[in-house]
């Protein structure tokens, strides 16, 4: 009984990073994208679509550029099948050598910068979220990092999305080592995107939970209680990482 109790508690859905999306939902969730990608050729592959736990899917996807979401989530309307994204998205994994996806500084549509005084991003500050609506007010797309924030111009859209890179300074040091304090804390060019390899989306107590294996051997787990009333930010977001040994 203590078993099925436990399997009752824990609701895991893996989706496999070699499945196509559900056919309900596979033109929705392309059209979601294309609205988030800058003017040009630019292509990405979905990997994977979860199931549906309570109203919220994971997509996982290699991206078709730096600074893009590697997992992007939904909510689903359970009347008529109709899709939401969800405004913040997720981009795990890092690695310092170059993954072979486009990096916008190099072609001159991305650049870093700081807010006034030199004030470090923080998600529960009403400077940083201020900063991040204007940027977008002015056509472009911004990532918050622990000391700065990166900004890209070029949408096809008015479709932005957000990812909230505020704490991956100490997610570096804690996968790839003390290198990273030597490396330009200003500007994110050390913080490429390794691709994943494994992703699993469940919930446990009360919390939805990612967890997402990246070809580099790292394990990435975000926690969140939920998506706010705007569709916009992921409830008490927790994100953890480890080191992997072997394969």
């Amino acid at each position: 009984m203590k078993g099925l109790s436990a399997l009752a508690g824990i609701l895991i859905l893996t989706f496999a990073l070699s499945s196509s999306a559900k056919p309900g939902y596979q033109e929705s969730i392309q059209t979601e994208i294309d609205n988030l990608l800058i003017e040009g050729d630019y292509s990405y592959k979905v990997l994977s679509v979860s199931e549906i736990i309570d109203n919220l899917i994971a997509v996982s996807l290699i991206p078709p550029y730096r600074e893009f979401p590697n997992i992007i989530l939904f909510t689903v309307n359970r009347k008529d099948g109709s899709l939401k994204r969800i405004y913040e998205a997720l981009c795990l994994g890092i690695q310092d050598e170059p993954s072979g996806v486009p990096d916008l500084h190099t072609i001159g549509y991305a650049l870093d910068f700081f807010m006034d005084e030199g004030k470090p991003p923080s998600m529960s500050d009403k400077t940083t979220k201020a900063a991040i609506e204007i940027f977008e007010k002015e056509g472009g797309t911004i990532v918050p990092y622990g000391k700065f924030f990166h900004g890209h111009f070029g949408q096809r859209t008015k479709q932005r999305y957000l990812i909230d890179k505020t704490q991956y300074k100490k997610f570096a040091l804690a996968l790839l080592g003390e290198r990273y304090n030597e490396y330009p804390d200003q500007e994110c060019m050390m913080y490429d995107t390794p691709n994943l390899r494994e992703v699993k989306f469940f919930k446990k107590d009360n919390k939805y939970h990612i967890m997402a294996k990246t070809a580099n051997n790292q394990k990435w787990t975000v926690a969140f209680k939920g998506i706010d009333a705007d569709n916009k930010y992921l409830i008490d977001k927790v994100i953890s990482v480890e080191k992997m040994t072997g394969r």
